[in-house]
């Protein structure tokens, strides 16, 4: 049984902009989303285990045409490193399909802070961030209107 979302919105979360020492702020300008989910657990290493299990079921059953492999190691990769930086509280998850075909992958902290995201993501370092960067995902970051942050990936099928 995945624990519970309730209450979590399904919807992108309300972002902030962040400096460019930060990392850059939201991509706006989206298609229309066909699909969303939400996940919530404790900030531990088995949330990243419980969110690959999810996120695997919701997009085979909605068919995404991206490589789920490469979305799986994204969202244990991103949960991971939120249950790792937090050590306590809850990590979130939200993954959104549009109409594209394009997936977003959201995880959110309740940590405001990310120091050092610019060297995480431009490191060639076996880092989780640069194995996302690595498999084609577009990783980006910003502080969250009510508290913490969101770390984001976009992915894109490949083209057929």
């Amino acid at each position: 049984m995945f624990p519970s979302a309730a209450g979590l919105p399904t919807q992108q979360p309300l972002c902030l902009p962040v400096s460019s020492e930060q990392g850059p702020p939201h991509p706006g300008g989206t298609p229309d989303s066909l699909a969303n989910w939400a996940f919530a657990s404790p900030a531990t290493a088995g949330a990243a285990r419980f969110a690959v299990m999810f996120a695997r079921t919701r997009l085979a059953l909605t068919g995404w045409a991206g490589d789920q492999d490469i979305a799986a190691t994204a969202v244990k990769e991103l949960m991971l490193n939120a249950a790792h930086h937090v050590g306590t509280g809850e990590v979130s998850l939200i993954l959104t399909v549009y109409e594209d075909q394009g997936l977003l992958i959201q995880v959110m902290d309740e940590d405001p802070h990310f120091k050092g995201f610019d060297e995480a993501t431009a490191t060639t370092e076996p880092t989780g961030l640069h194995r996302i960067k690595a498999l084609g995902g577009e990783i980006t970051w910003c502080l969250l209107e009510q508290r913490g942050k969101a770390v984001q990936v976009r992915l894109h099928p490949a083209p057929q």
